[in-house]
């Protein structure tokens, strides 16, 4: 595998991009990245074949096309932990907003192939 690839872009283009999978709703699992802040992340798990590319926002990688994103987070050699959108304790959509972003992941080294 070839290191991955972060893309800074703009933050409102990246919300666009993402259309109704951003903001995450409330229980769904984010991933955590340190490379990027908003834009994209890239992986190529087989180096000279096509990869794969993923929206950051706020240095979070939402749901997006059924991923499993404790596979990404191996292959971006980062700790598998997801971080879950914290349900709200009520159902008041005025109600307080959810800490965002999360804490950073704790780095790791990459799985070794």
């Amino acid at each position: 595998m070839t290191d991955p690839v972060y893309i800074e872009l703009p933050r409102a283009d990246v919300v666009s991009y993402l259309g109704t999978a951003w903001p995450p709703a409330a229980g769904a699992r984010c991933l955590v990245v340190t490379g990027c802040t908003d834009g994209l992340v890239a992986v190529y798990p087989n180096p000279g074949q096509p990869g794969y590319s993923y929206w950051v926002v706020d240095s979070c990688v939402p749901p997006q096309y059924g991923v499993d994103l404790s596979a990404l987070a191996l292959l971006l050699g980062i700790d598998p932990a997801v971080w879950v959108v914290p349900v709200p304790a009520h159902d008041d959509p005025d109600g307080p907003p959810v800490e965002w972003p999360p804490p950073p992941a704790p780095l790791t080294a990459p799985a070794s192939q």
